[in-house]
């Protein structure tokens, strides 16, 4: 009987410090919503870029010409030239990156069952090995 209390302490304390809702988990948790935070700096940064780059764009006929052949566009009377230079002159935005929180998927149910299992295995051994000595020294006597 005590095996399976040995066990169920073992299974309870690697659920609370290595679970998915455990110490450790939530320390991770914290980083990644330190990450999320910083992502959504960035994007507001890059939203507000985009904001003023628009309005640039439309109040300005000579900027729209500029960036259409920054893309490849030109008029019908003009002959474009190109340089390797300009191949990397291209100004493009990044969208932000993409968060993923892979702890939370993997389960350590699994594991921890097998452990705790493994455990009260061997102190049910144990204390059968015990029980035998007693009890041999006990016929002995």
């Amino acid at each position: 009987m005590y095996a399976a209390y040995i066990g169920l302490i073992i299974y309870s304390l690697l659920n609370c410090f290595y679970g998915r809702a455990g110490f450790i988990a939530y320390d991770k948790l914290k980083i990644f919503e330190k990450e999320i935070y910083e992502n959504i700096s960035e994007l507001e940064k890059l939203n507000g870029d985009l904001i003023s780059e628009f309005e640039r764009l439309r109040t300005s006929d000579e900027l729209i010409t500029l960036k259409a052949r920054e893309l490849g566009y030109i008029k019908d009377n003009e002959i474009m030239v190109k340089t390797s230079w300009e191949e990397n002159r291209r100004n493009f935005y990044s969208i932000g990156r993409l968060l993923k929180n892979d702890f939370f998927m993997k389960s350590r149910k699994p594991m921890f069952r097998t452990i705790s299992i493994g455990t009260a295995i061997v102190f049910f051994l144990l204390f059968l090995i015990l029980l035998q000595r007693k009890n041999h020294d006990h016929k002995k006597g």
